[in-house]
C-alpha cells in the first residue's frame, strides 16, 4: 500500500510539470499571436483598420474617410517591416533552439506559423490591395460597348483625402456605384488622379455638370474631394513640405 502511494504521489509529480509546461506553451503561443498581429498591422501603417473604417462606411455605420494612418506611419514602412522581420526570425531561433532542447510543443510550433502568416499577410496587405485593384480595362470597356451599344467616355478628375491604398478601393469602389459609371481606377496615388469611364448614351448638354455634383456630394459624405485636373492635394503639399525640410540637410 506504501509503495503504491508513493508511486501515484511520484506520478502526480511528474505530471505537474508538465501540465504548467503545457499551459506555459499556450500563453507564450497566444502573446505571440497578438504581437505578431500588433506589428504586422503597425508594419502595413494600419491598412486593416482602415478597411474597417471604409466597410463600416458602406454600411452607412460611420463615415470617417482617411483616418490619415499611412501619413504618420507611411514614412516608417521601411523600418517597422524591418524590424517586423527581425522580430519574426527572433522568434524562429527561439523556436529553433526549444525544438532542439525538446521544450517546444507540436503546439507552440503551429502557433508561431499561424503567427507568422498571419503578420506577413497583415504586412504586405498594401501591395495586394494594389494588386487587387489591377484589371483589364480594355475588356471591361469592350464588354459593356457590346452589351449596351453605347458609347463610353474618359472623365479625368483628382481626388483629394486620400492618404493609403485601403483609401484607393473605398474611392473606387464609392466611384464604381454611381450610376452611368461603367469602370474607374486611380491612376495616379501621389497626384490623387482618377480615370472615370462612364456611359455617354443620351449625354444631354447639363449632363456633365450634374454627374460632377452628385459625384462630389456621395464623396463628400466619405470625406473626400472632388477637383479637376492639376489641383494641388494636401498629401502632395505634405510631400513638398518633407522634402524642402530635407534639402538644407542634403546640401550640407
Amino acid at each position: 500500500m506504501e509503495c503504491t502511494a508513493t508511486s501515484k504521489a511520484s506520478e502526480g509529480n511528474l505530471e505537474t510539470p508538465l501540465e504548467n509546461h503545457s499551459d506555459n506553451a499556450d500563453q507564450t503561443s497566444t502573446n505571440v499571436f497578438f504581437q505578431a498581429f500588433a506589428a504586422g498591422t503597425i508594419a502595413s501603417s494600419c491598412c486593416l483598420f482602415q478597411l474597417g473604417l471604409n466597410l463600416l462606411a458602406s454600411f452607412n455605420i460611420l463615415h470617417v474617410g482617411c483616418a490619415g494612418f499611412n501619413t504618420i506611419l507611411g514614412p516608417l514602412r521601411p523600418y517597422t517591416r524591418a524590424m517586423t522581420i527581425a522580430w519574426l526570425l527572433q522568434k524562429w531561433f527561439t523556436s529553433g533552439e526549444r525544438g532542439r532542447s525538446k521544450c517546444c510543443t507540436k503546439g507552440g510550433r503551429k502557433g508561431l506559423i499561424v503567427s507568422t502568416v498571419m503578420c506577413l499577410t497583415l504586412m504586405f496587405m498594401p501591395e495586394m490591395l494594389e494588386q487587387l485593384r489591377h484589371s483589364n480595362l480594355d475588356l471591361v470597356r469592350l464588354g459593356y460597348q457590346k452589351l449596351h451599344g453605347s458609347e463610353i467616355i474618359k472623365m479625368e478628375y483628382v481626388v483629394d483625402n486620400m492618404g493609403c491604398e485601403a483609401c484607393i478601393n473605398a474611392v473606387e469602389r464609392l466611384v464604381d456605384g454611381k450610376s452611368g459609371v461603367v469602370h474607374s481606377k486611380v491612376s495616379s496615388f501621389k497626384l490623387g488622379e482618377i480615370d472615370i469611364y462612364v456611359d455617354n448614351a443620351g449625354a444631354d448638354p447639363t449632363w456633365k455638370e450634374k454627374f460632377e455634383n452628385e459625384l462630389l456630394e456621395i464623396l463628400k459624405e466619405s470625406d473626400y474631394d472632388l477637383h479637376p485636373r492639376g489641383w494641388v492635394t494636401k498629401k502632395m503639399t505634405l510631400d513638398m513640405s518633407k522634402t524642402m525640410f530635407h534639402e538644407p540637410f542634403a546640401s550640407n
